[in-house]
């Protein structure tokens, strides 16, 4: 006979004076029996239906408020204090699982969220192995109608860091005309495509007209934070359900801000074009399995492990030996 255990609660709020605001990044969700076939890293960026649901279910069911975009920009601009606990539910990319899988859970539940679409459907992030198409535009206006907002992920996808500097105010504008255009309204957000950036992206983005900058980099939201430069926290696919909860601790955090700035080394050292391809081949390798965040966690506690121990035998053969000669 087995028993559940119920999930402890995330530490993410506790003993703070302001409360502060998850957002979560998502993907692309898959349907229970095809996310076995999905290879690294791909398989990080899919989400199975089942564990999308349960973490919905689990922050219901915890107290946990999710936001409409208008009002967490009013939290960051310290014109609204945040719930005790909220999150802001964001999908990258714009594929269409977020039209025919995940606005119809999020409606259902009464749950908002955000993605941020990229809008050439002929963009490498649609049409790679495992990858989606992109919604079309009657399914962008559809999931609007369900509580999910669209908002910009650039043209192409392109890492804007990457970019001269004529490309980079196309990317930026011709990307918020076009969503806007597809959706009837004005767009006021932007999520950085392979969380891309140099210190000329920012002030481009706010000449562009963007009122908020989300990037990947790992951490809460709360009033006063950058607008321009704000924290998200990945959601991997193949974590469970106590991965996800523990994402939200402040030791996940301190953890994915190691594991992010680790992350960041091999594109400025190369820079985007040349780092991606040399990153596909990377997990298309024996070794991809082991570069994923929970294997990768776990590995860090490993060596974290051998190095108290390491410490600890050379206390003990110190104090032998201040012993032996006493």
């Amino acid at each position: 006979m087995t028993t559940s255990r119920t999930p402890p609660k995330p530490a993410l709020f506790r003993d703070r004076s302001e409360p502060g605001v998850a957002v979560l990044l998502y993907h692309r969700l898959v349907e229970d029996r095809d996310y076995p076939l999905i290879p690294p890293p791909e398989s990080i960026f899919s989400m199975p239906v089942s564990r999308f649901e349960a973490q919905l279910d689990y922050l219901r069911r915890t107290g946990f408020e999710a936001l409409t975009l208008p009002r967490f920009e009013r939290i960051i601009l310290g014109q609204e204090k945040a719930p005790a606990r909220s999150v802001l539910i964001t999908f990258d990319d714009g594929s269409e699982s977020v039209h025919r899988l995940a606005a119809p859970r999020l409606a259902a539940r009464g749950m908002p969220g955000v993605v941020f679409v990229t809008v050439d459907e002929r963009a490498r992030i649609f049409v790679q192995p495992h990858s989606q198409r992109r919604m079309t535009p009657d399914e962008m206006r559809a999931v609007e109608k369900q509580g999910v907002s669209c908002e910009s992920h650039g043209m192409t996808h392109a890492g804007l860091g990457d970019l001269d500097d004529a490309a980079l105010r196309m990317e930026l504008l011709e990307s918020r005309q076009r969503v806007g255009a597809l959706v009837g309204r004005e767009v006021m957000s932007l999520a950085l495509p392979l969380n891309s950036y140099d210190r000329r992206v920012f002030p481009a983005a706010r000449a562009a007209g963007y009122r908020l900058v989300f990037t990947s980099n790992p951490g809460v939201s709360r009033s006063g934070d950058p607008p321009l430069a704000l924290r998200r926290i990945l959601v991997e696919g193949g974590g469970s359900l106590e991965d996800f909860i523990r994402s939200l601790s402040p030791a996940g955090l301190i953890f994915r801000r190691i594991l992010a700035w680790l992350k960041r080394v091999p594109p400025r050292l190369l820079g985007y074009r040349r780092w991606m391809p040399m990153r596909r081949a990377l997990f298309g390798s024996p070794v991809g399995r082991l570069l994923t965040p929970a294997a990768m966690r776990r590995l860090l506690l490993l060596l974290a492990a051998l190095a108290a121990l390491a410490v600890a035998g050379a206390l003990a053969v110190s104090l032998l030996r201040g012993t032996g000669h006493n």
